[in-house]
């Protein structure tokens, strides 16, 4: 089964949401990302979102976007990038109510990059 959230296809990229606040960024899954998550990794335990406070106002996002990827990520979905990779071939960073693309990224950067690290 392919769940579409917005015009994204969920098989294809994994939409997280995004929502700037004072101080920092908000990371979560919409309802039918999550719903796709479990579905497709069973018993796995996930988050329902991730803050991450921002204290430097003069940050490049995307340095913030690629750490929340190779650090976060995992915990944001209980699942390591490797296995995510398996089911996804990028990462996309969604602002809901702008309805926009704020970053995109293939997974498989991360993936080659940990497996150099576990050799």
């Amino acid at each position: 089964m392919t769940i579409f959230v917005e015009n994204f296809e969920v098989m294809k990229d994994l939409v997280i949401d995004v929502h700037k606040q004072t101080g920092g960024i908000n990371f979560s899954f919409s309802p039918k990302v999550k719903r796709e998550l479990s579905a497709l990794f069973p018993g796995k335990p996930s988050l329902t979102h991730i803050f991450v406070f921002i204290e430097d106002r003069n940050w490049e996002v995307k340095d913030v976007y690629e750490r929340v990827e190779k650090y976060f990520l995992p915990f944001l979905t209980g699942v390591e990038i490797a296995e995510l990779a398996n089911h996804f071939e990028c990462i996309v960073f969604y602002a809901p109510f702008t309805r926009s693309v704020v970053y995109k990224t293939p997974l498989n950067a991360y993936v080659e990059e940990s497996q150099l690290v576990s050799r």
